[in-house]
């Protein structure tokens, strides 16, 4: 018998009521008073994104926290993990605060974890060094994967790991310089009010304070944030 961590109850019953099917018309699935969704993997999209199924149901799940890596080696290297660890599994997934599954044209981020151990698999791809942190929606353990993901790249695991002599060096983390993000507005980054860098949406560095300004504008009186690599010229 698996036996159930104990969670909070109103994020279960609030992530329960809003996995609307995205195809058939079950009702979400339950198992007593515990709302955990149970499913398993159906396949890996992109470093943070995976679609899983459940009879009569499928969820696009982003990895909430997990920053998917850019094209090239580096995803295909997070992909291939996440194949890995989840293919045949048992897996339990927890919608974030204020997440809907009713939309299916984006992923909706959530919490997953492999059934029976219990496995985080969004820490878990940090830890390993699989993924970067993405912090441009808040959550409650941002500080423990920020920990993980310097021990990631202290230690050169996954992505963060040196090239062989002669291997080009994928970049591992945030998107190539001077490549927009999706969402992003062309010409448009952010600063803070004590900070002297610019940054894209969502870098993790950016605080409250963030405001929005030309990138023509901030490249004259700033410095581009090594972190997420916001574009050099307008």
């Amino acid at each position: 018998m698996t036996v159930m961590r104990p969670r909070n109850s109103g994020v279960y019953v609030a992530a329960a009521l809003l996995l609307t099917p995205l195809t058939g018309a079950q009702e979400a699935p339950t198992r007593g008073a515990d709302p955990a969704w149970r499913c398993q993997l159906q396949r890996v999209e992109s470093g943070n994104v995976v679609v899983l199924a459940a009879p009569g149901r499928t969820l696009r799940a982003q990895l909430a926290g997990v920053a998917d890596p850019p094209a090239g080696a580096a995803r295909q290297a997070a992909v291939s993990f996440l194949e890995n660890l989840l293919s045949g599994e048992d897996l339990e997934v927890e919608l974030s605060a204020g997440s809907s599954a009713a939309a299916s044209d984006r992923p909706v981020a959530a919490q997953l974890y492999r059934a029976p151990d219990g496995l985080h698999v969004n820490l878990e791809a940090v830890r390993q060094g699989y993924a970067a942190v993405d912090a441009s929606t808040p959550f409650e353990r941002i500080e423990l994967f920020r920990q993980y993901e310097q021990r990631a790249r202290t230690a050169r695991k996954g992505i963060w790991r040196k090239p062989a002599e002669g291997e080009p060096q994928a970049a591992p983390a945030g998107r190539a310089p001077e490549q927009p993000a999706p969402g992003e507005t062309a010409g448009v980054v952010y600063v803070t009010k004590s900070g002297r860098k610019y940054h894209r949406a969502g870098c993790q560095y950016l605080s409250k304070s963030a405001q929005a300004i030309p990138l023509a504008e901030a490249v004259k009186r700033y410095e581009p944030c090594s972190r997420c690599k916001p574009p050099t010229r307008p």
